[in-house]
């Protein structure tokens, strides 16, 4: 029996209110995940999701994001109630009445579109409910799916399963009968002086949930650099009131699969954006993208000609798709002038084209620009013509 509180951690901390980029930096850690999110859409109540931190060691996740049926703030315990109930009074959704076979209301939504850079991807998560116990097998389950569509899916896909059975994890599928491994009840909260198992204690004061799953992995097969939308999504079922919810682990959403060589990936896109243009050519040698550019400029020049943007932006665009990879610019020069002119013009025309690609977003650390002079020339300099194709800057794609 415990004498007082000092031995127990407690206390969950919701914030509510979020900003897309709160979401995306609770999800994944930056350059670590692989994972690149381009578009963040919230739909619901902002109450209805947070950012959680519990103090306890007993949560199968003690940070990151759950989205609820009722309001965030209430899985903070002590589980004091059974039937803990907080309308959102949203609509239903209709991806989640499909699944449930029933219509759903107090729905909370979040969709990231994103690119990952290697072909699986994968987070951990759990679920808890009010439901838990007494209406399990009684046909009012919470719904919740993280559903993922795009390149290699004719239609989205749920994979919040069972990895041993494919089952949607609900109250009914997952409880002390049934698949009985993946699941942890949390009982009433009775006072310090009543309890005497420290994991029951801990959990039964700081989290008010009834039940939930031990944590669990949702995984996904993805086509390298291509875009994918994943919903993640929770209702209630049959009524409004039990709360449930879904806790997603902080910097758990990653990348997590086989690296196939970027160059051999990026290939047909270079095709189709690059080609396009008449001002660029390439060529793959040792998992790197040599680029040679027609992009010319004037005599004793390093501004950029307005007939070469639309070239840049299609760069633009593989630059954004291919998220990880690096960058080389090298400057060059036709044979007038001094050398050591010539190689500071050089590097200002590399720098011309890198000061155009960050006015376009692409991150400044992932682009280096050098210059050359006139020591690697295309052509010899017997011509006007051949002069001004000496006059470039070529282009480097690589993955460190």
């Amino acid at each position: 029996m415990f004498d007082g509180l000092a031995t127990v951690s407690g206390q969950i901390i919701v914030k509510t209110d979020l900003s897309s980029s709160e979401i995306v930096k609770t999800l994944v850690l930056d350059n670590a995940s692989g994972i690149k999110i381009e578009e963040v859409k919230f739909t619901g109540s902002a109450k209805s999701m947070g950012l959680f931190n519990s103090a306890t060691k007993f949560l199968p996740v003690t940070k990151g994001l759950v989205l609820s049926t009722g309001l965030a703030e209430n899985v903070d315990g002590p589980n004091e109630s059974g039937n803990m109930s907080s309308m959102s009074f949203t609509p239903g959704d209709k991806d989640l009445d499909r699944i449930a076979g029933s219509n759903t209301s107090d729905a909370t939504m979040l969709e990231l579109m994103f690119y990952p850079n290697t072909d699986e991807i994968s987070f951990e998560y759990f679920f808890a409910s009010e439901e838990y116990p007494e209406y399990v097998n009684r046909g009012v389950n919470d719904v919740f799916a993280f559903l993922i569509s795009g390149a290699g899916y004719e239609h989205s896909v749920n994979i919040a399963i069972l990895p041993t059975t494919g089952e949607p994890i609900t109250v009914d599928n997952i409880n002390a009968f049934k698949n009985s491994g993946y699941y942890q009840p949390n009982v009433p909260w009775m006072g310090i002086q009543n309890q005497t198992n420290l994991k029951e204690v801990e959990l039964s004061f700081s989290f008010e949930f009834d039940g939930m799953t031990q944590i669990l992995e949702a995984k996904a097969k993805v086509v390298p650099y291509q875009p994918y939308r994943l919903k993640m999504a929770i209702a209630d079922v049959g009524d409004n009131i039990y709360d449930s919810g879904v806790f997603i682990r902080s910097s758990s959403l990653k990348s997590s699969g086989n690296k196939t060589p970027f160059a051999s990936i990026i290939e047909p896109d270079l095709i189709k954006e690059l080609l396009e243009s008449e001002y660029i050519t390439y060529k793959i040698e040792n998992n790197q993208v040599l680029i040679q550019s027609n992009i010319q400029f004037d005599f004793n020049s390093f501004e950029l000609r307005n007939e070469y943007v639309d070239a840049l932006n299609n760069l633009v665009k593989l630059l954004n798709q291919y998220f990880d990879i690096q960058l080389q610019l090298v400057g060059h020069t036709d044979n007038v002038g001094t050398a050591e002119y010539n190689l500071d013009l050089s590097i200002a025309r590399a720098q011309a084209i890198k000061n155009y690609l960050t006015s376009q977003n692409i991150n400044v650390k992932r682009i280096s620009a050098e210059g050359k002079g006139n020591l690697e020339p295309l052509f010899p300099e017997n011509t006007e013509s051949a002069k001004a194709q000496n006059r470039r800057v070529e282009f480097i794609l690589f993955k460190n």
